[in-house]
């Protein structure tokens, strides 16, 4: 026996960022952004230590497109909450670029550190909300779905 599911509407997740580095812009629409540590052109400075702050009205899901940092002194941090004091999801560098990450809540903390000597191509990183349902099968089956809206 089949069973569908219907819904009468969907939320479209939203999501925006704020940044502690005024001179690192944040690129946003309503629905997701951009974060980075530097514009494409150049690389990032010595020293650095931004963060940015990302909200949701759904999961917030980070999707790292450009990746290159010095290993193991210019580190970007991903904290799964609204601060450094959240759980840390995890601590990368070097040259290849995290898997793709979704936070448990709706909010994502992330740093970037930097040291005072070689610097490198630094992160672009793409973040949007990822809505997530649970939908009831059966009495005692559960099944969790996540979804996101393309933009």
């Amino acid at each position: 026996m089949s069973q569908f599911f219907f819904f009468d509407y969907v939320t479209v997740p939203f999501a925006s960022a704020t940044s502690s580095c005024a001179n690192l812009s944040v690129s946003q629409t309503n629905t997701g952004g951009v974060i980075q540590s530097n514009n494409m052109s150049t690389t990032y400075i010595n020293n650095m230590d931004c963060q940015w702050y990302i909200s949701s009205n759904a999961r917030v899901e980070l999707v790292f497109s450009r990746f290159h940092t010095q290993s193991p002194a210019d580190n970007v941090s991903v904290y799964d909450g609204g601060s450094l004091s959240s759980p840390l999801i995890g601590t990368f560098n070097g040259p290849s670029r995290p898997a793709p990450i979704t936070s448990s809540s709706s909010k994502l903390y992330v740093r970037f550190t930097s040291d005072s000597s070689t610097t490198y191509g630094g992160f672009q990183a793409h973040y949007r909300g990822k809505m997530c349902v649970t939908a009831t099968l059966t009495i005692s089956i559960f099944h969790f779905v996540c979804f996101t809206y393309l933009y």
